[in-house]
């Protein structure tokens, strides 16, 4: 026997039906007992009662009129333990009886739904939306788009699977601790501005003096200061005493400055993974690098990064490509024009 329930991902505010798959002749009908709930929830342990029985009198008589619950709507996310009651109608000759048995027991968990907005300014954006239950992201998806070619970037293939990516690991792996990367972002791009090999000489005009960060706020402020001086060292060139042989037009952040971590966290994974880590392999169309600085590599992108830079690449795609089905004069409209689809 196991108990089953629907849906599968519950979140707070949303009912949730519970079954057995215990079967008998006997079975007249099922209902639920909760056996615990969260300590910050108002829900009572207990049989779960339809509200009024079917004259619309109190719970005591909607029991003895047999309308006990097969469902409870959690108000917080938790734990919540649960067991079915089987109802059994007692064969015996005249007034009908009933008897109510325990049949199995289990917990629910109930998550949350939380929210990170993919501001990419002029290009658009949306809002990444998650479902965490436990601390296990459960589903994710790409919500309240700014106009149409955000929305249809969202249909972009390598944006679905790495959405997909995101289902059932847990959200720390998935999100990674935000200071120890601004740090390594610190650390890899203060070596590549010295990489001589790389460049005609060092940047020692952009080498930044900041210490590392050790907080959230110093997080957000590092990260903000790394974003200009990129943007100086990749677009500085042409002259003899320069750098770079040609300026990286390919390969610039397209996230503004950050502040709230929210932000920061989107603008780090921009300029992590597509500005950095592209920009110091870059050595051709345009020649920007003389050889490609194959030795200060970051750490491995997080499954977060992975789902905001591919959402990134594809709202500045000269032409979103739609998905099979989708009106492609429309996404090309408002892609080319900044059309709005209003019908």
């Amino acid at each position: 026997m196991a108990i089953t329930q629907s849906p599968t991902y519950p979140v707070a505010g949303e009912a949730v039906t519970v079954t057995s798959d215990a079967t008998s002749v006997l079975v007249f009908d099922h209902a639920i007992e909760l056996t615990s709930v969260p300590g910050s929830s108002s829900l009572s342990t207990g049989l779960q009662l339809i509200e009024g029985a079917p004259d619309g009198s109190s719970p005591l008589a909607a029991a003895e009129a047999l309308q006990l619950a097969d469902s409870f709507t959690p108000d917080v996310a938790g734990e919540y333990g649960v067991t079915i009651r089987v109802i059994q109608q007692l064969p015996q000759v005249g007034e009908v009886r009933y008897r109510i048995g325990a049949v199995e027991s289990g917990t629910i968990q109930v998550g949350q739904v939380v929210e990170l907005p993919i501001d990419a300014g002029s290009y658009g954006g949306a809002t990444l939306r998650l479902t965490i239950v436990g601390t296990t992201i459960r589903v994710a998806s790409l919500v309240d788009f700014a106009d149409e070619t955000s929305r249809a970037a969202s249909l972009v293939t390598s944006v679905a699977a790495a959405l997909t990516a995101l289902v059932g690991i847990a959200a720390s792996t998935a999100i990674g601790t935000f200071t120890n990367r601004v740090n390594d972002l610190l650390d890899n791009f203060v070596a590549h501005l010295a990489d001589d090999t790389a460049h005609n000489v060092a940047d020692t005009t952009n080498s930044p003096s900041d210490e590392a960060a050790f907080s959230t706020a110093g997080g957000i402020a590092l990260l903000n200061r790394l974003r200009a001086l990129a943007i100086e060292h990749a677009l500085d060139a042409e002259a003899a005493s320069r750098w770079h042989d040609a300026e990286d037009t390919e390969n610039q952040p397209i996230v503004g400055e950050a502040t709230t971590l929210g932000g920061a966290t989107v603008l780090l994974a921009d300029l992590r993974e597509r500005f950095y880590e592209r920009h110091r392999i870059q050595t051709d169309t345009p020649d920007t690098h003389p050889e490609a600085d194959e030795t200060n590599e970051l750490t491995a992108p997080t499954r977060l990064d992975d789902v905001i830079v591919t959402y990134l690449d594809a709202l500045v795609a000269a032409s979103p490509t739609p998905a099979a089905g989708e009106v492609d004069g429309a996404v090309l409209a408002a892609a080319a024009g900044g059309f709005r689809v209003v019908a």
